[in-house]
């Protein structure tokens, strides 16, 4: 198997249609096994909102809520989320710019599978541009 490198120079995005909400998930790692994750809903889709470049900041307000560690083991990928509201774990793989996830909610007891969480470089992204 090809090894894929997981990116730091980026966010991973996933968008979930399936509620009356789309839901916008996007996680950003760092290279010391530390990750911020960021989720936000919105009532109709293009309406241009999408987590803020600050939200990422490991060591920002929002950062320290919705955080944790990651570990790779090959192309094998693992972490768990905590936020206010509770633990998520993710198990996966890392491809070529993308992940492919399951996840296991301990907030509400759901389970997920085959969730494709996309690559998107910093300077693609409108509002990071400038930043990087």
């Amino acid at each position: 198997m090809r090894m894929c490198e997981l990116r730091t120079d980026g966010l991973y995005c996933y968008i979930d249609y399936s509620e009356e909400l789309i839901h916008n998930s996007a996680l950003r790692f760092y290279s010391d096994g530390r990750l911020v994750q960021a989720t936000v809903a919105q009532m109709e889709n293009d309406s241009g909102f999408f987590p803020k470049p600050d939200w990422f900041n490991i060591d920002s307000a929002y950062g320290k809520q919705s955080n944790g560690r990651y570990v790779l083991d090959g192309n094998n990928i693992s972490f768990r989320d905590t936020s206010i509201a509770g633990t998520v774990d993710y198990r996966g793989v890392v491809n070529e710019n993308c992940l492919m996830l399951s996840s296991y909610s301990h907030i509400n007891g759901h389970k997920e599978t085959d969730i494709k969480f996309v690559f998107y470089p910093f300077w693609e992204l409108d509002d990071w541009k400038e930043l990087y």
